[in-house]
């Protein structure tokens, strides 16, 4: 997936990115879009002479965004479900409070996992600018 955006920061290789306010424009989600003003990194890998204020284009690969939405939602649910029913089922616990919190235990257990898997791959989940407009 390819996406605009305008050079805020340059740091090296590393580069912060804001959004193109006229690309909301045309966006289906724009009214309920939290990402509007929000800014991000990306790797200058191609070396591209940048400057800020400069519009780039951004690759962002499909298979590493839908890999950091599971990451973000569904493990840690399905950690929820897993403690959730290890608790009813695995350890005979019949208190279903019990149980929930078995199950938000499962929950934080995935967001630390994220976390931690976040932390290890940051500088290869990086988005990177393939041109200049």
């Amino acid at each position: 997936m390819t996406e605009h955006a305008t050079v805020i920061e340059i740091h090296g290789q590393k580069v912060t990115l804001g959004c193109i306010a006229s690309a909301c424009a045309s966006c289906q989600a724009s009214g309920a879009c939290s990402v509007k003003e929000s800014r991000y990194e990306a790797l200058n890998k191609k070396d591209l002479a940048l400057s800020p204020g400069d519009k780039v284009q951004v690759y962002l690969p499909p298979a590493k965004t839908i890999g950091a939405a599971f990451g973000v939602m569904i493990f840690p649910l399905l950690l929820f479900i897993a403690g959730y029913l290890a608790g009813s089922r695995v350890l005979g616990i019949n208190s279903e409070g019990v149980n929930v919190l078995i199950g938000l235990g499962g929950l934080a257990a995935g967001f630390g996992v994220n976390l931690v898997f976040s932390a290890i791959l940051k500088k290869s989940s990086y988005p990177l600018i393939t041109a200049k407009e």
